[in-house]
């Protein structure tokens, strides 16, 4: 979990102070995450970036973290961050052909044999 927990920082780091404080709002908003819980203010409200990503890891778990974290950045339109980290997650699907991840893709989730029939 370290190294995602990793990739997700420095995917923060990629924001503007504007940009987290927006991110932030919407992982406090369980509705508009379509079927994940939003995270309590009380435990955002002083998070930092390490801290949020940390949030995100426990609340959410592997997959779900990267879930939850894709749609925030494309509601606060980083789609550069959200084309990136989509790449990053690609290319750990095809080096552990093995593990049946779930990647997000447009609000939905696409398995590792989905993505490869494509």
């Amino acid at each position: 979990m370290a190294k995602l927990s990793e990739e997700l920082w420095n995917t923060l780091m990629g924001l503007t102070e504007d940009e987290f404080k927006k991110f932030k709002w919407f992982l406090k908003q369980g509705d508009i995450l379509e079927g994940f819980p939003g995270i309590p203010v009380a435990r955002l409200e002083k998070a930092d970036m390490l801290d949020t990503v940390d949030l995100m890891v426990q609340k959410y778990q592997g997959p779900g973290a990267v879930t939850v974290f894709l749609m925030v950045l494309e509601k606060i339109s980083r789609n550069d961050l959200v084309d990136s980290l989509r790449k990053t997650q690609i290319g750990k699907l095809t080096k552990r052909r093995d593990m049946h991840l779930n990647l997000y893709n447009n609000y939905g989730l696409i398995t590792f044999k989905q993505f490869h029939k494509s």
